[in-house]
This record gives structure tokens, C-alpha cells and sequence, in this order.
């Protein structure tokens, strides 16, 4: 999982920044009426707080990364596959232009005869293409290999970045089980001394 440094007194020093609407984090991007959370929290002064608003903000652009690198994963995935598919028709069409040129060259061959001189070009013409089309198969399964490969490797860090999103999430919710814990350990502190007082 990649680390995002955010500075803690960010909105202290860029008040701009602690005024800004903030947004809900939705797809939508709707701004919200309330003034952003983090930001009331980073300008504190409670240390708990900056912290636990800085693992928050943290998690949130870990998993906006790690949303954007797997649909970008995934759309390579897709593009591999097409590719696939395409190196496929690809070998189908060459053995059709195969089958073309082999029955061009024994209708040719045996129109000039069997023994013929012009029979003997045909019979070179045939092989040559046959080589040239076998060679051509053997590219094109080559780049559906290739292209399948591709797709694999595609799915497979759109995977790797499901599972980053579903780690920045669980970091999210530990900070915010951190400043649970911090809060109420700080009213009962808080509580005790008034108690004592």
C-alpha cells in the first residue's frame, strides 16, 4: 500500500483550504453545505484529532489511487482481450486466403499439365504461399498469446488493486476506531479530574 504525506497544520496554514466547501466524496462529486470535518479537525489543536483526521484523509486518497488504478487495469484488460480476439479472425481470415491459393494453384497445375513446366511454378507458387500463410498463423497465435497474457496480467493488478481499495478502507475505519477510543479515554481523563477537583 502506498503512503500519502498530507501536513497535519495544513488548514492552519492555508485557511483557503479549511474554507472550502467540502465535497461528500461521492461519484458526483456534490459539495456539501457543512463546513469539511477534516479540516475543523486538522485546526484543533487536539492532537487526537489532527491525527485521526490525517489517517482519514490518508485512506480516502489511497483508495481514490487504488480506484483509478483498477479501472485502469481493467480497461487494459479489456483492450487485451479485444486484441485477442482480433489476432483470432486475424488466423481464421489467412486460412481462408490459404484455402483460396491452394485451390487456385491445383486447378493451375493441373490446367498446365502434370508433367509442364508451368506445373512445376504452380506446384513452387502453392508452397511458397503455404509457407508464407503458416508463417502468418503462427504470428497471429503468437499475438492472441500475447494480447491473453496481457489480459492476465490486466485482471490481475485490477485484483491487486481491489485488494489496496479494500486496505485503504480498513485503514479508514481504524482511524476512526483510533479516535473513538481516543475521545472516550480523553472524557472519561477529563471526567476523573473534575471529579478529583
Amino acid at each position: 500500500m502506498t503512503m500519502t504525506t498530507v501536513p497535519v497544520n495544513e488548514a492552519r496554514t492555508n485557511p483557503a483550504r479549511a474554507a472550502e466547501p467540502a465535497t461528500d466524496g461521492g461519484p458526483t462529486g456534490a459539495t456539501s453545505l457543512l463546513p469539511d470535518p477534516e479540516a475543523s479537525l486538522l485546526s484543533s489543536g487536539d492532537v487526537g484529532a489532527e491525527l485521526a483526521a490525517l489517517a482519514v484523509l490518508t485512506g480516502r486518497n489511497e483508495r481514490s489511487a487504488a480506484r483509478e488504478e483498477r479501472q485502469a487495469a481493467e480497461a487494459r484488460a479489456v483492450a487485451e482481450e479485444a486484441g485477442e480476439v482480433q489476432a483470432i479472425r486475424a488466423e481464421a481470415s489467412n486460412l481462408r486466403a490459404a484455402a483460396w491459393v491452394d485451390a487456385v494453384t491445383t486447378l493451375g497445375a493441373q490446367a498446365a499439365g502434370p508433367g509442364s513446366s508451368g506445373g512445376a511454378v504452380m506446384k513452387a507458387g502453392k508452397a511458397l504461399a503455404d509457407g508464407y500463410f503458416s508463417a502468418g498463423q503462427k504470428d497471429d497465435e503468437a499475438n492472441a498469446k500475447a494480447c491473453e497474457a496481457a489480459a492476465g496480467d490486466a485482471k490481475a493488478a485490477a485484483d491487486d488493486a481491489h485488494d489496496a481499495l479494500a486496505d485503504a478502507s480498513d485503514y479508514i475505519k481504524s482511524a476512526l476506531a483510533f479516535y473513538q477510543e481516543y475521545v472516550t479515554t480523553r472524557a472519561q481523563t477529563l471526567t476523573i479530574a473534575a471529579q478529583k477537583a
